[in-house]
């Protein structure tokens, strides 16, 4: 395959956004290639030029949903100190639950893709990324004395996003009840952390 020009990069950009619409609106098992296709004004050569599975395709639609979520979460992780950016984290994570169902949409891609051997063992559900930071976060906080070491940094960070996804489940069809979650989830955090909130 020869290298990508800005054309193509544009036809696959359609197709993913015409995916990630029909897996939303019809689930993985839902939506069928056809629509795909005919929703993104291509022909099949087209599409197999970019994808070559349906499977293929959702795997890509996670991805890059995934990275546009990673990008909006971070871009709250600011401050001198790393309490404030855990604070920033969750503020981001909550953020990220904005009623479009792009988290929700991602689980249930993962679950069909679970399903799919072609792709399974390339499904990487999103927690564990934020598991990491969470942890390394948690860490440092500890290393600038805002956290008390005996804290398990790596048990606190499992069970505070395990408790946000839980959240983000319970709360799938009520946005408005997820953000009401937000400041007693933090205060809960950082009770666990034995932390008071580094910002006013």
């Amino acid at each position: 395959m020869g290298p990508v020009t800005e054309k193509g990069e544009g036809t696959r950009e359609r197709i993913l956004l015409a995916a990630r619409t029909a897996f939303a609106e019809r689930g993985y098992d839902g939506a069928s290639l056809n629509d795909v296709i005919r929703a993104s004004a291509i022909t099949k050569g087209g599409f197999y030029f970019h994808f070559p599975s349906k499977a293929a395709l959702a795997l890509a639609v996670i991805d890059q949903t995934k990275e546009r979520v990673r990008a909006g979460i971070m871009a709250h992780v600011v401050g001198e100190r790393a309490l404030d950016r855990l604070v920033g984290l969750v503020e981001g994570a909550f953020a990220a639950c904005d009623g479009s169902g792009q988290m929700a949409a991602i689980s249930r891609l993962c679950d069909a893709l679970e399903r799919e051997p072609e792709v399974a063992d390339q499904v990487e559900r999103p927690w564990s990324t934020w598991e990491g930071i969470t942890t390394a976060l948690i860490l440092e906080a500890q290393a600038e004395g805002d956290v008390p070491p005996e804290i398990d940094a790596a048990g606190v960070a499992a069970i505070a996003v395990g408790g946000y996804f839980g959240l983000e489940l319970m709360c799938r069809d009520e946005p408005g009840r997820m953000a009401a979650l937000r400041e007693p989830f933090i205060d809960h955090f950082l009770t666990v952390l034995g932390a008071r909130r580094a910002r006013a």
